[in-house]
């Protein structure tokens, strides 16, 4: 059920957690462990971030870094130092601060830039200042620093004192909000005062924050995020309850111009930043369906890792794929019947469009990994959702197949896992097994060359692992599509 209240506060929606919270302010004990954020006086676009790092043994170095430094992202810790004096911490040949034995607290600076209207595009995921300074968007993957080591656990951020006001995803029973361990997605948080909206969506607590919220309402992005999550919850989880933990979002529109940069999508572990386009309206409704396909195959993510838990990531080209196709199908259930967004669903979805790689077999370069992942990817789940239509005389489709999908363990090179296979050759229907061995791969080559996830000057699209958050980015003021036939797609289910 989808209860509208924009009168809840968030101390109505988490009444336990908020005392703790404040017990912590000022407390040294309550910041014996994880993260504190503070905005200091006279400088609301500074953050002061304090690590209290865990014990050592007081005789060995510790190193230091933001995650996202390996994905290409530019850092924005500025001078790390321990708190026993000023000295900047040093770095070595990798990059990585390096912490002195005996030094227990690092204390470091954020300057987030302010960005005009209309200017940042999310899939940057960069710690920003937005509108004149009132919040700041702060991005774990670039600003908060780690201990460098293999499977760190997951960590919390609080405030430092009761004037810093901080918003996150999942609320800890302690007070502040969950940082995810580093084999998770990363997380994205809100410091400031915004105007916040909360809304319960089926089993979800859902945290609305907006650059802008006349533009936000105007284009009815909460309704349809509201329709979006809902038919997501019904297809992923089916009839089982989403698990307490995972039950809290948070949602940051932030509108782009159309003229200057593209619509795109940035999910982290349970929040998830989402860019709509304006100053366009030639073009709204195109834009309106292509913010809604990104926004949905960003949910898709999340929810399907709820569902997995703890289980290992799934090949990349599964896990994007199939979060498009679902995304696009979405989107058609948020705005049914709409001309922008069947010419969308059209443009990735197209069983005429030749295949000249499949997904197990063959090596493919940096550019045509996306292309395959999104348009080869969710042609692909939409055959086999027709095909499994037409085999059963119209009584099952993927979607009852999907929760046990997203919960199985998959094989090492990145194929589909042989018990879902064993689920398809049931029917005995030679459409799904021309459908495999013409997308995925040859039916009998089981035993490739293809075991590592990288091999020779080409990139397999079974690189796992989604440690870092997936992100989704459309260049350009609306995609070429005016030459794809009329119609709406047609679906399996």
């Amino acid at each position: 059920m989808f209860l509208i209240n924009k009168n809840l506060t968030f101390a109505a929606l988490f009444p336990v957690l908020m005392v703790p919270a404040l017990c912590c302010f000022g407390a040294m004990a309550c910041a014996e462990n994880g993260y504190t954020v503070r905005q200091p006086q006279g400088k609301p676009s500074v953050l002061e971030m304090t690590y209290v790092l865990p014990p050592s043994d007081g005789a060995s170095f510790r190193k230091l870094s933001a995650r996202g430094v390996s994905w290409g992202l530019k850092e924005q810790v500025e001078l790390p130092h321990c708190d026993s004096g000023e000295e900047p911490l040093a770095k070595d040949e990798d990059g990585n601060w390096i912490v002195p034995p005996a030094c227990q607290r690092v204390i470091w600076t954020i300057s987030p830039p302010m960005m005009p209207d209309g200017t940042y595009e999310v899939s940057a995921q960069t710690s920003t200042s937005m509108n004149q300074g009132k919040w700041i968007l702060l991005s774990e993957p670039t600003s908060l620093l780690r201990i460098i080591e293999p499977n760190s656990q997951s960590n919390i951020l609080r405030p430092a004192s009761a004037s810093t006001k901080l918003l996150g995803a999942t609320p800890m029973k302690t007070g502040g909000w969950r940082i995810p361990g580093g084999n998770n997605a990363p997380e994205f948080f809100v410091v400031g005062a915004p105007e916040v909206e909360h809304q319960r969506i089926g089993d979800f607590t859902v945290h609305y924050v907006a650059d802008n919220w006349q533009r936000v309402h105007g284009l009815g992005l909460l309704s349809l995020h509201s329709q979006v999550l809902h038919y997501l919850t019904s297809v992923i989880f089916a009839d089982k309850l989403v698990p307490e933990k995972d039950r809290s979002l948070l949602v940051v529109w932030i509108g782009v111009d159309a003229y200057k940069g593209g619509a795109g999508g940035a999910a982290g572990s349970r929040s998830f930043l989402a860019n709509y386009l304006m100053n366009d309206e030639e073009n709204a409704s195109e834009h309106l369906a292509t913010t809604l396909m990104i926004l949905a195959h960003e949910q898709f993510h999340q929810l399907a890792d709820a569902l997995r838990g703890n289980r290992p990531s799934m090949p990349t080209w599964i896990n994007e794929s199939i979060a498009h196709y679902y995304g696009l199908r979405a989107m058609q259930h948020a705005i049914p019947n709409d001309i922008a967004g069947e010419k969308l669903a059209r443009y990735f979805i197209d069983p005429s469009r030749p295949v000249k790689y499949r997904f197990i077999g063959d090596k493919v370069d940096e550019h045509q990994l996306t292309a395959l992942a999104y348009r080869q990817g969710a042609t692909f789940w939409a055959e086999l959702d027709r095909a499994l239509n037409a085999a059963s005389g119209g009584t099952t489709s993927l979607q009852k197949y999907l929760p046990d999908l997203l919960q199985m363990d998959f094989p090492e090179e990145g194929s589909l896992p042989p018990e879902f296979l064993a689920k398809l050759n049931q029917w005995e229907d030679d459409r799904i097994e021309q459908l495999i061995e013409k997308y995925v791969s040859v039916a009998d080559n089981k035993n490739t060359n293809l075991i590592s996830r990288r091999s020779g000057r080409g990139h397999l699209l079974m690189d796992g692992g989604l440690t870092k958050p997936t992100s989704f980015a459309w260049w350009g003021s609306k995609p070429t599509i005016e030459n794809h036939s009329e119609g709406r797609t047609a679906w399996g289910g």
